[in-house]
C-alpha cells in the first residue's frame, strides 16, 4: 500500500543520499507502482491521498515526463479526498477520556490538512 511515508522516502533521496542516484530512481518507481495499486485495488486511506500529494508537487529534474504524472497523483489524491469525505468539516468528538479526545482532534486536523494541501496545484 502506497503510504505517506513512502512518498517522504522517495522524495528525500536526492537530498540526504546524493551520491545514490540509481536508488532515487528505483525508489520513485516502486513509490509509483505502490500507488497503482492502492488506487487498482481501492485502498483509500489518508496515508495513500498524502503519499499521492508529495509524489505530484515533487518532480525531481532529469527524467523524463515526470511533470506529467504530476496531474496524475494529484488527480487521484482527490479523487480519495472525496471519497473519504474530507472536504465536508468535520468538529471533534468529545468523550469522557482525554486520550480518546486528544485522538479525535489530532485526527480531524489532519483530514482538514490533507484536505488543504490536496487544494494546491501541482
Amino acid at each position: 500500500e502506497m503510504r505517506l511515508v513512502t512518498g517522504v522516502q522517495t522524495c528525500a533521496l536526492p537530498i540526504y543520499l546524493p551520491d545514490r542516484p540509481g536508488l532515487y530512481a528505483k525508489c520513485r518507481a516502486k513509490a509509483i507502482r505502490l500507488a497503482a495499486d492502492s488506487l487498482f485495488f481501492g485502498q483509500s486511506t489518508i496515508s495513500v491521498a498524502q503519499g499521492c500529494m508529495i509524489l505530484s508537487h515533487w518532480n525531481q529534474p532529469g527524467y523524463a515526463n515526470e511533470g506529467d504524472r504530476a496531474y496524475l497523483f494529484s488527480g487521484a489524491a482527490l479523487r480519495i479526498s472525496l471519497e473519504l469525505g474530507l472536504h465536508v468539516k468535520s468538529e471533534p468528538v468529545v468523550t469522557d477520556s482525554a486520550d480518546l479526545n486528544l485522538t479525535n482532534q489530532k485526527d480531524v486536523r489532519n483530514r482538514e490538512r490533507t484536505w488543504l494541501l490536496g487544494e494546491l496545484p501541482p
